[in-house]
């Protein structure tokens, strides 16, 4: 399907399965980036073309914003980056929608989330921002805030001593301590909540408390098990199964690679 010049680094499959974005270099030194170069391929097609790039970019990010949209981030920062724009894939066309830094972007509903800090006065801006780079809504809070999560379009806030609930009007409620990792079951029912003070809630769908479980040891991870029934936790060297419908803890497994490993590294195999 494609023959340009240059070695495969990665790609990734469009929203509708009928177009590839492609990155293609000579060298794979981390943080080499100048020899980059970006393709998409209209696979019914069969058909390769170069996705220009904006003019200012430096050390860019490149990913699918939609069906027929490719976000470019100018230049990667350690948290954030700086300047944004939106490629159709049909018109070619590019738009830039941002200018300057920011802490976050993403896709949210049919708009863009944008937040941005400011160190210096110690608050931080949520904006709404549309595909064409209009503003929709804005809200500014008293306090320097990271972005956790979206779960069931309610954006969740880490600060400095809080977390935040945020609708999708970007009105802000306190949603307790910070937070170290939430995660929700694969049946979208029920979430598993750690703050940073070690409690451990089981949220339901509206991302209501619905109980506090003990755990046998601070989990360093979560892995719900295929059918929400329960999950894989582990922690310093052990690997637990909880069963929610007991509420109890079995050990799996113990071993000293469960304290070196940034994950569980496994998958679920169904054996049927």
């Amino acid at each position: 399907m494609e023959n340009e010049p240059g070695l495969v680094e990665d790609y990734w499959p469009g929203p509708d399965g009928k177009a590839i974005l492609l990155k293609k270099g000579v060298f794979f030194e981390p943080g080499v980036w100048e020899d980059d170069a970006y393709y998409l391929i209209n696979v019914p097609a069969r058909q390769t073309t170069p996705l220009a790039l904006p003019p200012d970019v430096k050390n860019p990010s490149v990913r699918w914003f939609g069906p027929n949209l490719i976000g470019i981030t100018h230049e990667t920062l350690p948290a954030g980056g700086r300047g944004f724009s939106l490629v159709n894939t049909e018109t070619r066309q590019a738009t830039q929608i941002v200018s300057g830094s920011f802490a976050s972007l993403i896709g949210y509903q049919d708009h863009i989330l944008l937040i941005r800090q400011d160190t210096g006065a110690q608050t931080t801006t949520l904006q709404r921002l549309s595909y064409e780079g209009n503003l929709v809504t804005t809200q500014t809070l008293s306090e320097i805030c990271y972005l956790n999560t979206i779960v069931n379009d309610q954006i969740i806030l880490n600060c400095e001593t809080e977390s935040l609930r945020v609708d999708e009007d970007l009105q802000a409620f306190p949603f307790g301590d910070p937070i170290t990792q939430i995660t929700p079951a694969p049946d979208g029912q029920s979430l598993v909540l750690i703050t940073q003070t070690n409690n451990v809630l089981l949220l339901d769908a509206a991302l209501e408390r619905s109980a506090a479980l003990t755990l046998s040891d601070d989990p360093l991870e979560i892995r719900w098990l295929p059918n929400s029934s329960g999950f894989l936790y582990r922690t310093r060297g052990k690997l637990f199964l909880y069963d929610l419908e007991g509420m109890t803890s079995q050990l799996w497994l113990e071993s000293d690679i469960f304290s070196d490993y940034t994950n569980i590294n496994a998958a679920w195999v169904n054996l049927n």
